[in-house]
């Protein structure tokens, strides 16, 4: 049995509140892997309970039906399903083989499906396409943000539900999925066919605004493909001209521990301290930027967080503020400063459980109470409707805010 260290997301539940998938949204951040050492396994049949075992001869005995062959492999998930969710830690979480896999190859921003971020749009009863990744298959069948998608394989989305449909769209690299589509520019609906495939994740993009000089960059999560992407919207934005840098990572829940430290490296000169971490004991372990190339971001900058910003996003906020980097706009954020280890388990599934608290260099742990911006802004009821990705520069009040706040730093 082998154990990650691992830094979970905010629950699954806010993530698909605020931004659905094709692709597996699950959980973690892996820094090591190493033996945990032999553990005593009980016996292959875990339910040697008496009262269990009594009514199992009674139904067998007496039962006037065909009594079904016992699954205890199914019963084993679901017993340590209850066990976990005993336990009563928001974060743990018994991954099934398969889940674990999917989390897996997540992590590594190796996603399978047909490229897209997505939402349900509740006026036309369809999948709206809010995102779509370069190389993907949602790019090679001429998909673009505004598209509806209202039928899957012929059966409509109002009559089978936005999650069955997502269901239906997910399936095995290779496979084909034909989509009907409301076109964004004319109205015209048309049938799409595609072959699901391995997409490389999309974790970050970015554009320069108008005023010719801000250069906004998005950081949906972070994973193994965030510091690629992040470091070259840096450096294009830098060649575009920008002299400032806003981060929005509103609705970011998290992701890899390694991830958000290369990033953080990427910014902060080297030998920086970046991160402080404390077992149950109270010792403490500290991570500071060791990266070979002593490369920095040196330009006025900003972050935008909200409610659903979490973990490492809350990481890279509060570590950027306290080398006073940044200046920080938006919401109070989830308030998720505790990490877990990821086990891998003996059937090929993995347990997290949460192990360790953290800290930004200096800042106190902020798990449960959050980050307070030094520039509260909010939304309108309106634009606080519809996804993020849809909003512009003149309907973001946040962005707005944030826009002002360096204008009016003299930045």
């Amino acid at each position: 049995m082998k154990k990650k260290i691992s830094w979970y997301w905010t629950p699954l539940a806010v993530i698909l509140a605020v931004l659905i998938t094709f692709m597996s949204t699950f959980v973690g951040m892996k820094v090591q892997m190493h033996q945990a050492g032999n553990y005593p396994y009980l016996s292959d049949d875990l339910y040697q309970d008496p009262t269990f075992a009594y009514v199992r001869r009674l139904v067998e005995s007496n039962y006037i039906g065909e009594v079904p062959e016992f699954d205890l492999s199914a019963a084993t998930d679901q017993l340590i399903h209850e066990y976990v969710a005993s336990l009563g830690d928001p974060y743990a979480r018994y991954m099934t083989p398969e889940e674990y896999k999917e989390y897996t190859s997540s992590m590594q921003g190796d996603l399978v499906g047909i490229g897209v971020q997505v939402a349900y749009d509740i006026t036309s009863l369809s999948i709206e396409v809010l995102l779509v990744m370069p190389n993907s298959p949602a790019e090679s069948m001429g998909l673009i943000p505004g598209d509806l998608i209202t039928a899957v394989d012929g059966v409509k989305v109002a009559e089978i539900g936005y999650n069955a449909a997502a269901d239906a769209i997910k399936g095995e690299a290779g496979t084909e999925v034909s989509l009907t589509v409301r076109r964004a520019a004319d109205g015209e609906e048309v049938v799409l066919t595609t072959k699901r495939a391995h997409v490389t994740a999309l974790s970050v993009t970015y554009q320069m605004l108008s005023d010719g000089h801000t250069g906004l960059i998005r950081i949906f999560e972070f994973n193994a493909t965030t510091y690629p992407q992040f470091s070259a919207a840096v450096n294009d934005l830098q060649k575009q001209g920008a002299d400032r840098l806003i981060f929005d990572l509103r609705n970011n829940p998290g992701g890899q521990l390694d991830s958000v430290l290369s990033v953080l490296s990427y910014i902060l000169p080297k030998g920086s301290l970046l991160i402080r971490i404390n077992d149950a004991t109270g010792k403490e372990e500290t991570y500071s930027d060791t990266e070979e190339t002593d490369h920095t971001v040196d330009c006025p900058m900003a972050v935008l967080v909200n409610g659903n910003t979490a973990s490492a996003a809350e990481l890279f906020t509060s570590c950027l503020r306290d080398y006073e980097k940044v200046t920080i706009v938006g919401e109070k954020s989830f308030g998720k400063g505790c990490m877990q280890y990821v086990y891998s388990l003996p059937n090929g599934g993995a347990l997290t459980l949460t192990t360790r608290m953290y800290s930004p260099p200096y800042g106190g742990n902020y798990d449960g109470i959050g980050i307070t911006p030094s520039v509260p802004a909010s939304l309108s009821e309106e634009a606080a409707k519809v996804s993020l990705l849809k909003l512009t520069e003149e309907t973001d009040d946040q962005l707005k805010a944030a826009l002002k706040a360096l204008n009016e730093s003299g930045k």
